[in-house]
């Protein structure tokens, strides 16, 4: 018998079990996509690394990879938004206007803008 794994587990959303699910059946997405997400799902179901290699066909090393990386990106997103004190769960909205004279200034920028592309039009048609 195999000895017990010092990774952190996988734990996926019911959301992200779908997707795997949806994703490991697709005729369309790619084979190695299709691997990922039956390495994936097999691993939350806690089968061992042996038993997934025999499912899906695939080396051991290839799977601990999958596995660390979904692990990791995970892990580095929390961490990243718990360091900046960052929660995009209670954002409402993402656009406040703090300048009251933003549309002024936003009309001037896209009038620049226009001339430049004026100008340019010009060039190319003179050349």
């Amino acid at each position: 018998m195999g000895r017990k794994t010092r990774r952190a587990k996988l734990i996926l959303t019911i959301e992200q079990q779908t997707k795997l699910n949806q994703l490991s059946q697709s005729r369309r997405a790619s084979i190695r996509e299709v691997q990922r997400a039956k390495i994936l799902m097999h691993n939350t179901d806690e089968k061992p690394i042996s038993q997934i290699q025999k499912l899906v066909n695939v080396s051991r090393p290839t799977i601990y990879k999958c596995i660390d990386k979904a692990i990791a990106a995970k892990t580095t997103i929390w961490r990243i938004l718990s360091a900046n004190e960052i929660r995009p769960y209670k954002v409402r909205y993402y656009l406040e206007r703090m300048d009251p004279d933003f549309e002024q200034k936003m009309q001037e920028i896209l009038l620049v803008y226009q001339d430049a592309n004026f100008q340019n039009n010009q060039k190319a048609i003179d050349d």
